[in-house]
C-alpha cells in the first residue's frame, strides 16, 4: 500500500460519511398544507405507539395500589401497642384509604387509546397523582406505625406510578409541541393565501378603475406611486 492510500484512508476516516445533500422539493400552497395534515396524523400515530408502554404501566400500578389498599383494610396488626397509639393509627389508615380510592377513581384510563383520549387522560392522571401524593404524606407515616411493610411496599408504587406518569406526559407534551408549530405554520400559510386573494382582488379593482379613467378621460396622466428619491413614477395612458 502507498503512501498516499494510506493518507487517503486515515483522511476518510477521520472525516467520516459525506452528508446527504438535503431533498429539495416544490409544492404549491395546497400541497403544502396537505402535506402539514399528514405530518400531523403520522405524529399522533407514532405517539400512540410511544404511549403504549408507559400507559400499561400506569395500569398496572395502579392495580397493585388497589389491591394493596384492599389488603390495608382488612389487615389488623398482631403487635401490641398502646391503645391510643392503635386508634390513632386506625383512623389514619382510614382517611388513607378512603383518599386513596378517591385519587384512584380519577385515573379513568382509556379503553381505546386514540390521541384525543390520552390527551384527555393526561389531566386525570396529574390530578390523581396530586391527590394520592398529598393522601400518602398526609396519614402514610402515622399508619406505618402499624403496617411499616405495607406503607413501603405503598411507597415504592407510587414512585413506579410518578415515574411512569412522567414518561407518558413527557411524550405527550413532546408531541403537542411539534403539533403546535405545524398548526402556526399552517396558520401562516392561511393568512399568506388570505393576503393573495385580498392583493388579486385589489389588482383587478385597480384596473378595472384605471379602464374606466382612460375610457372616460384620454390622456390623462395617472400618479401609481413614489420611489424613495422622491421622483414620482407614472404611466400615462
Amino acid at each position: 500500500m502507498t503512501e498516499n492510500m494510506v493518507f487517503k484512508k486515515i483522511k476518510d476516516f477521520f472525516s467520516g460519511k459525506p452528508e446527504e445533500e438535503p431533498e429539495i422539493r416544490r409544492l404549491t400552497l395546497d400541497e403544502l398544507k396537505k402535506e402539514i395534515i399528514e405530518r400531523k396524523e403520522d405524529l399522533k400515530s407514532k405517539a400512540e405507539a410511544d404511549l403504549e408502554a408507559p400507559l400499561k404501566r400506569i395500569i398496572k400500578t395502579s392495580g397493585k395500589i388497589r389491591r394493596l389498599i384492599d389488603d390495608l383494610e382488612d389487615a389488623e396488626t398482631t403487635e401490641e401497642v398502646h391503645p391510643r397509639i392503635y386508634k390513632s393509627a386506625s383512623e389514619e389508615k382510614r382517611l388513607l384509604i378512603k383518599k386513596t380510592r378517591r385519587a384512584l377513581k380519577k385515573l379513568d384510563a382509556p379503553s381505546s387509546p386514540t390521541w384525543g383520549r390520552l390527551s384527555k387522560f393526561s389531566s386525570s392522571l396529574t390530578r390523581s397523582i396530586n391527590l394520592l401524593g398529598k393522601a400518602s404524606s398526609s396519614h402514610r407515616l402515622r399508619v406505618a406505625t402499624l403496617f411499616e411493610g405495607r406503607m413501603k411496599r405503598l411507597e415504592d408504587l407510587l414512585d413506579n406510578l410518578q415515574t411512569a406518569s412522567k414518561d407518558f406526559n413527557e411524550t405527550l407534551a413532546n408531541t403537542n409541541t411539534r403539533l403546535n408549530e405545524l398548526d402556526e405554520l399552517s396558520s401562516t400559510l392561511s393568512e399568506r393565501e388570505d393576503l393573495l386573494r385580498r392583493s388579486t382582488a385589489l389588482e383587478k379593482r385597480i384596473n378595472s378603475l384605471v379602464d374606466e379613467i382612460v375610457e372616460k378621460r384620454p390622456g390623462t396622466i395617472i400618479v401609481l406611486g413614489e420611489v424613495y428619491t422622491g421622483k414620482t413614477f407614472f404611466t400615462t395612458y
